[in-house]
């Protein structure tokens, strides 16, 4: 399982809460060889969904740097670079039965096909977003024009 999130702030919550969870509900601390925290993101030293991607697919990496300037304004780097290697990636390797996407309303629906396409069979991807709460003043597309109605 993978919980993916836009901010690094984040991690140290989740895995608090998962913990909190799993102690309530099933009386023991969570599996964490099954359960990967992961950045959307990440680089050669922090773990992320889009690098790994990059490494297990064999495409090139872009870094922030990199991203913001094939991007037509800033901030949409992670948008281009997620496009970029769904577009190239022929064959998935499914890597994950299940990953929950935190904010999802700040990812491009490149990066939720990116997620998709590491599932294995039955493709359970959990997406959770707001609306109101945006921090790029996009819409949350259905989830047919993300993965189509098949």
């Amino acid at each position: 399982m993978a919980v993916t999130f836009n901010s690094r702030a984040l991690k140290n919550q989740f895995k608090h809460f998962i913990t909190l969870f799993t102690l309530e509900h099933i009386n023991e601390e969570p599996d964490w060889d099954n359960i990967d925290i992961i950045h959307a993101w990440g680089s050669p030293s922090i773990r992320g969904i889009y690098y790994e991607v990059c490494l297990n697919h064999n495409i090139e990496y872009l870094d922030f740097r990199a991203a913001e300037a094939r991007a037509t304004g800033y901030g949409k780097g992670f948008d281009v670079v997620c496009e970029k290697a769904f577009s190239e990636i022929k064959d998935f390797q499914q890597t994950y039965d299940v990953i929950l996407i935190d904010e999802a309303q700040d990812f491009s629906p490149y990066f939720l096909r990116l997620c998709f396409g590491l599932l294995k069979q039955p493709k359970r991807l959990v997406y959770a977003y707001d609306e109101l709460q945006n921090i790029s003043n996009k819409q949350m597309p259905s989830p047919e024009e993300l993965f189509g109605s098949d």
